[in-house]
């Protein structure tokens, strides 16, 4: 069922969407010259989740199985190059009006 509410209360997670975010968390520190408001986050974030399959979860343990899945090595370097690549695109081009700047 499209749109469903999924396993009780709990209804439907995208793993994908909650790793990306905690991996934009972990990797921004590293561009202190990025300027990270509320626009270019959600650019950033966009911008990798357009590139990445998502993973849609119902329960718990469906939460659990698929978040060691892409825990794997292979899943979070190719997470991180797409993070990455994303905050340098925005960085060129931030729509918030923030100064251009070229990230490492």
């Amino acid at each position: 069922m499209a749109g469903g509410t999924g396993d009780g209360a709990r209804g439907v997670t995208n793993v994908t969407f909650e790793t990306a975010h905690r991996e934009y968390d972990r990797l921004r520190p590293q561009y202190t010259t990025f300027c990270g408001c509320d626009t270019c986050r959600g650019d950033v974030l966009v911008y990798a989740l357009n590139r990445l399959s998502p993973h849609y979860v119902s329960t718990r343990a469906g939460e659990i199985i698929t978040g060691l899945t892409m825990g794997t090595d292979q899943e979070t370097a190719k997470l991180t190059v797409i993070l990455i690549e994303g905050f340098r695109r925005v960085a060129l081009a931030p729509r918030c009006g923030a100064k251009a700047v070229t990230l490492p």
